[in-house]
């Protein structure tokens, strides 16, 4: 007789059509889903963003901090603290916490032991994320006409969804791009791609100052 999956197992594996493997090395997806406020579609998302971006970012470190570059290393290594954290990769941040706090007492001879444990539980999640793969796009909708109110009233919702609703503000983020990428004002699609970079990275003080930008951009070509 076949046993039936429960249903916390099944919700793990596939809503709404958006497949999750059963577990992932060195992630905890229960803890993942749930500051993904159980949207498997965003946590998939992430998760290839973050093996698409941060694979590399051991030995990026390690030449950063090789060059004495403190600064640049300690600060992409608090971005991947909070990407970890936020996706349930818990060893990774424990690892990249302890490797923050080491790099901010700035004693180089700590650096090494650190650095390698770092690249251990890095190592362990990318490795399991490669197998992880993208569902197939939907058919791609028009492009809607350019509609200022439209516009106007998304980027007023993200600025305030940034601070209370950061699930929420991720999908206004993804309804905005096709309203900027129509926009025909300059600068604006390179502006928004980093927002987007900040709200992946879930650096709200960046992404509001950007929106910020933003805003003030989109205002000064209404005039």
């Amino acid at each position: 007789m076949i046993e039936s999956k429960d249903a916390d197992t099944r919700a793990l594996e596939c809503v709404e059509e958006i497949c999750l493997p059963e577990s992932l090395p060195g992630i905890d997806m229960e803890t993942g889903l749930l500051r993904m406020g159980q949207n498997n579609k965003l946590y998939k998302e992430l998760l290839i963003s973050f093996r698409e971006k941060y694979a590399d970012i051991g030995r990026e470190v390690s030449r950063e901090l090789s060059e004495a570059n403190v600064e640049d290393a300690g600060r992409q290594v608090h971005t991947v603290k909070g990407l970890s954290g936020n996706l349930g990769a818990m060893d990774l941040y424990q690892s990249a916490l302890e490797l923050e706090t080491g790099i901010l007492k700035g004693c180089p001879e700590d650096y090494p032991p650190l650095l390698r444990i770092f690249k251990e539980k890095l190592a362990t999640v990318i490795v399991g994320l490669s197998e992880l793969e993208a569902d197939a796009e939907d058919t791609a909708a028009p492009a809607p006409e350019m509609d200022m109110e439209k516009l106007g009233a998304l980027l007023d919702e993200l600025s305030q969804l940034l601070e209370s609703d950061y699930i929420a503000a991720m999908e206004v983020l993804k309804e905005l791009a096709p309203y900027l990428a129509t926009s025909g004002i300059s600068h604006v699609n390179e502006d928004f791609s980093a927002l987007k970079a900040q709200v992946e990275s879930f650096d709200t003080q960046a992404a509001l100052q950007t929106l910020s930008a933003l805003i003030k951009t989109i205002s000064s070509n209404q005039v």
